[in-house]
């Protein structure tokens, strides 16, 4: 199943690769401009379709393998199924922003020699960036999954208690007895042998969207707000109107459910950081205005872009990689120009030798190797990285340890708790001793037994 959703985000992949083409390749300007949006739109709509049905195709794959497992007790089989499901839900829902965030466009070459996966050139960023895409998959498929998962725990419940419930509405119609309210409520649908496992396992994933990718989608705890409060509701209504009453039960913790959501928390601390490091522009953008732009960003478009000769493009099969000569006469900012276009008639005359191109190589001419500012600023990210999960880790353990989980007096009131009940189970030992002691003392006093008959 895990291959099965990698096969997916690769499917994914080249239905960008493919559908950004098409678009970029259309007549009309604007619908060309759009192609990174609409493209970043559709794929994460398509994604959210192949996550929500392999995550039902799984929740009964996961129920089998822990039912062969044969396990003693309640809660090995619990957590085991516990563990099964999320980790799958984990790979499911966040594989492909994690592609999105550190692998998307993190070798793409240069134009004489692109970088390449099994012979096809890889997946580019958008020019603003991939943090632009990574918002638009999050939010789509964070708002999909929830209004998904509110619409399925309700109108299923409805449907199934209508379908159910037909035969006695219609035989207390036609006159042939009451529907009584026991019928009613046996017509109700059953909560299901695993409880509230599904409320969890939901709280779990949207805990991972609100943690995990928090710098790319800032607006994530404010969605997670708004559903959890429309959820109370609808969760009450379901219990009481549509669902059996569900048989109480006694549990310890939360079970597995808080290793789990103590190791999203720790993982969400170095993803922020990566994101903000490697995925977005601030570390770049501040090693220019600190270091070469005395405080202004001015001319950073042009520091963070590299030059390229046109004539050293990519032969693809005896052909140039670059813009045909035949159709276009040149290129601006970065983008081929056709007969009619905007800027026509003011460069057409013009010969264009160079072009850039994301990145930080030397150029125009070969060797297209990474200049000084590229080892600078990787080294700086990866300072960026280990100075914010050691500021964070260290705010996190301060807090636990001022604010622990459970107050000192409550310690010291469960510890005397434990302690008179040690105390009174010895005391009641000695008591009972010493009345058996001195029951067997009478018996064996002949005097006593005399006088006692």
């Amino acid at each position: 199943m895990i291959c099965l959703v990698l096969a997916s985000v690769m499917g994914i992949i080249v239905y960008r690769i493919a559908v950004r083409a098409a678009i970029a390749a259309v007549s009309d300007n604007f619908i060309s401009s759009q192609a990174s949006i609409i493209t970043s739109c559709t794929a994460s709509g398509i994604s959210l379709i192949i996550i929500m049905s392999l995550q039902i195709l799984y929740d009964k794959i996961a129920t089998f393998l822990t039912d062969f497992e044969l396990h003693r007790t309640e809660t090995d089989y619990e957590d085991s199924y516990t563990f099964k499901m999320y980790f799958f839900a984990f790979v499911n829902y966040y594989s492909s922003s994690f592609y999105i965030a550190f692998f998307k466009g993190k070798l793409p070459g240069n134009p004489s020699d692109y970088g390449k996966i099994l012979g096809l050139r890889q997946e580019e960023c958008d020019p603003a960036g991939c943090l632009q895409e990574l918002f638009i998959n999050i939010a789509i498929v964070m708002c999909g999954k929830q209004f998904f998962n509110n619409f399925m725990e309700i109108f299923v419940p409805i449907a199934l208690n209508f379908w159910r419930s037909r035969g006695g509405r219609a035989e207390e119609k036609e006159g042939k007895g009451r529907y009584e309210q026991w019928e009613k409520d046996f017509d109700l649908s059953d909560l299901g042998p695993r409880g509230l496992f599904k409320e969890y396992l939901e709280m779990a994933v949207q805990f991972g969207f609100t943690t995990i990718f928090v710098a790319a989608f800032p607006l994530a705890p404010f969605f997670a707000l708004v559903n959890n409060l429309m959820e109370i509701r609808l969760d009450a209504f379901k219990f009481v109107t549509q669902l059996r009453r569900p048989y109480a039960a006694r549990a310890q913790d939360i079970g597995a459910w808080y290793a789990i959501l103590l190791g999203v928390g720790n993982l969400a601390v170095l993803t922020n950081a990566c994101v903000i490091a490697f995925t977005s522009e601030f570390i770049p953008r501040e090693v220019y205005k600190y270091a070469v732009g005395e405080g202004s960003l001015s001319g950073y478009i042009d520091y963070s872009l590299a030059r390229f000769n046109t004539s050293n493009f990519e032969m693809i099969d005896g052909e140039t990689s670059g813009p045909n000569p035949d159709k276009y006469s040149f290129v601006y900012d970065g983008y081929p120009v056709e007969a009619g276009d905007e800027y026509y008639d003011m460069y057409a005359n013009e010969t264009v030798s160079e072009c850039r191109y994301r990145g930080y190589y030397n150029g125009p001419n070969p060797p297209y190797d990474h200049t000084i500012d590229h080892w600078k600023i990787l080294a700086m990210k990866l300072v960026f990285v280990l100075l914010y999960e050691h500021l964070i880790f260290a705010c996190k353990f301060a807090i636990d340890y001022f604010i622990p989980d459970m107050p000192e007096h409550v310690r010291n009131a469960i510890k005397r708790e434990n302690y008179l009940a040690q105390k009174a189970l010895h005391d009641f030992s000695i008591q009972q001793a010493a009345e058996k002691k001195k029951a067997k003392r009478k018996g064996n006093d002949p005097g006593a037994a005399e006088a006692a008959r």
